[in-house]
């Protein structure tokens, strides 16, 4: 709480106490901090691309073309988990797959959750008109599922990494708005932003300095939970092929690539398909661990 807003006796606010309990209730979910720990893991994965992916991700022999994992017969362990029709590594493609996918996710929740955000704390603040316009759009765009929703954009724009990230903004952010709407729509009436009304704060002061901090961890939370999902519709318009196109290592190609080889060469679509369900797997315990320590109408 501001310290004007306080002096107009308005009931301040423990958030530092309240922060040590929620950390202590999320390390105590061994689980939680577990997948929380093989997300991160797959972000720095992605951030050490260039250093730790043992080949060139785009070079290619048809000498090595299907090659099977080290463990098979004819595998070696110079490719330890086999290589593609075109004979490219698979490890160091997923390795630099899993850049594209994350940075597609956090973009995406990044951009899609600030503008959701400043429309929800409208929406819920001002109410009236305001309120009503956003609610209707909101409405509209839920209508649609994400999937068709980004097909049809994608259809119209052109495959390409911005465009994607351009496509799933544009549905995304009503995610974040619904829930600052409904959040703000409960704290708007609490003590502290009526004495903040009373000495005379302006509207965009209250939303950023007395309403935003008391809502942002449900925020962060369904942040994210969302990244899981961004990450899988990136990977399905890569496998329609109206997504990241080649020569970029993208999981849901490689996916696609390796489908017509499923009988003969398993390992192609095999291991990309496991990273995307670590990945998503990962993120989304994580989210619901910090959900459940970091939300407070959940009884602890």
């Amino acid at each position: 709480m501001t310290a004007t807003a306080a002096s107009a006796g308005a009931v301040p606010r423990a958030s530092g106490s309240i922060t040590r309990q929620n950390l202590r209730t999320f390390l105590s979910d061994r689980f939680g901090v577990l997948f929380t720990a093989i997300f991160l893991g797959f972000i720095v994965m992605a951030i050490l691309a260039p250093w730790i992916a043992p080949h060139d991700p785009n070079a290619g022999s048809l000498l090595r073309r299907l090659q099977p994992p080290a463990w098979l017969p004819g595998g070696s362990w110079a490719y330890p988990l086999g290589c593609d029709s075109l004979g490219r590594d698979i490890l160091s493609r997923i390795i630099w797959g899993a850049r594209v996918s994350i940075f597609i996710g956090v973009v995406v929740v990044l951009i899609a959750g600030a503008i959701g955000t400043f429309l929800g704390l409208v929406a819920g603040f001002l109410g009236g008109i305001a309120d009503t316009a956003i609610s209707r759009m909101v409405d509209v765009l839920l209508a649609y599922p994400l999937l068709i929703f980004a097909i049809g954009l994608m259809g119209m724009m052109g495959p390409g990494l911005m465009n994607i990230i351009v496509a799933l903004v544009c549905f995304e952010w009503v995610i974040t708005c619904r829930l600052v709407r409904a959040q703000t729509l409960d704290v708007r009436n609490k003590e502290y932003v009526e004495a903040a009304q009373a000495i005379g704060l302006s509207p965009l002061r209250i939303m950023f300095s007395e309403i935003l901090p008391n809502i942002v961890s449900a925020v962060i939370v369904v942040a994210t939970l969302r990244v899981g999902t961004i990450i899988i519709i990136e990977a399905s318009l890569s496998f329609l092929g109206i997504g990241v196109q080649p020569p970029t290592p993208a999981w849901g190609t490689m996916i696609a690539d390796g489908r017509v080889f499923m009988l003969a060469a398993w390992w192609v679509s095999s291991f990309p398909g496991i990273a995307i369900f670590l990945l998503v797997l990962s993120a989304n315990l994580a989210g619901q661990s910090l959900r459940d320590a970091f939300d407070p109408r959940l009884t602890r």
